[in-house]
């Protein structure tokens, strides 16, 4: 006997709707465990999350998810079954993956793509998700089974790789060399009318404005050479510089300063 209780009606709905899926779970993972035992360990023990839908229930609930799974969102069992898989995407329902994985099912094919999915304490995560519907013998679509894969640091990693990529290339597709004088101060004497353009600034006369030319640098870059300028004239060595101008721009240039200290 299972007692239910709940503040109203769609509470208690849900939750009788939520017993029938488990009980449907739990008769279909031991149907998988008496007739495919070592499948069923498989699934349960592999390192990527995998989940199982029923497309004849309403909403297509989940009715399978393993270990790897509620370990990578953050959900337990009993609160991903019942539930369209869709919940992992909060309020993040407007993306090119997602339509991806709406078009797929609707054709019944199979799909891959990588979504920004959201873990049960909040914290956003890159899932690349595989879709595949799987059929009876007369071709009825009968379960949808998922492979999930947390890459964000992945795809961390090639968005750091691809900036790198465009910084070098920008400074390989430069055709000038620029040449300006700092005094030991770090004020700059002497500065280019070709580097003043490149930075969005006018003309000026030599010396040339400081507060300007700073005001052209991101904050970053600017502490950065101010900070090698102080190491410099300690330890005598050239330092380097990798900056973007203009700062503000949305499609910079990047650069890439070498200064050498020079004794009198």
């Amino acid at each position: 006997m299972i007692a239910l209780a709940g503040k109203d009606w769609y509470e208690r709905e849900r939750a009788v709707a939520l017993v029938q899926t488990l009980t449907t779970a739990t008769a279909s993972e031991l149907t998988l465990r008496n007739q495919a035992p070592f499948l069923a360990s498989a699934l349960a023990e592999a390192e990527c999350g995998i989940t199982i839908a029923d497309p004849n229930l309403p909403d297509m609930p989940l009715i399978y998810v393993n270990a790897a799974f509620t370990r990578m969102t953050g959900y337990s069992k009993a609160e991903a079954l019942g539930r369209n898989c869709r919940f992992l995407q909060g309020h993040l329902r407007d993306q090119p993956g997602v339509q991806k994985i709406r078009n797929a099912l609707e054709r019944g094919v199979d799909c891959t793509t990588v979504v920004t999915n959201i873990r049960r304490d909040g914290e956003p995560f890159e899932n690349r998700v595989k879709l595949r519907p799987i059929r009876t013998d007369d071709g009825t679509l009968s379960h949808i089974i998922g492979i999930q894969l947390d890459v964000t640091a992945e795809r961390s990693a090639l968005e750091s790789l691809d900036l790198q990529k465009r910084r070098y290339e920008s400074l390989i597709e430069a055709e000038k060399s620029y040449i300006w004088r700092m005094n030991a101060a770090g004020e700059v004497q002497n500065v280019s009318d070709s580097w003043l353009a490149l930075a969005g600034l006018p003309s000026m006369p030599q010396p040339p404005d400081l507060a300007a030319i700073r005001g052209a640098l991101t904050q970053k870059a600017a502490e950065a050479f101010r900070r090698g300028w102080a190491e410099a004239l300690t330890n005598l060595q050239p330092f380097e510089v990798i900056y973007q101008l203009p700062a503000q721009s949305e499609s910079p240039r990047w650069f890439l300063d070498r200064i050498t200290p020079v004794l009198d």
